[in-house]
């Protein structure tokens, strides 16, 4: 996978290549919000045997929360 940050500065769009953890790191530091393209989430269903539930979405903001 690989992700690109859009930063807005004095009014200038610039798009900056990342990793997505670098990403998603810094769109949860500056509560940003994260976009995933439906190419992703299909590609991750294929190689999941186990769906995320409920159980491990709270778990995961209560990681984000304690970072």
């Amino acid at each position: 996978f690989y992700a690109k940050i859009d930063i807005i500065l004095n009014g200038k769009t610039h798009i900056i290549d990342a990793r997505p953890s670098d990403a998603i790191n810094i769109a949860l530091r500056c509560n940003a919000p994260i976009y995933v393209s439906n190419e992703v989430f299909q590609k991750i269903k294929k190689e999941e045997s186990e769906e995320l539930n409920l159980e491990d979405l709270e778990e995961l903001i209560e990681v984000k929360e304690n970072i």
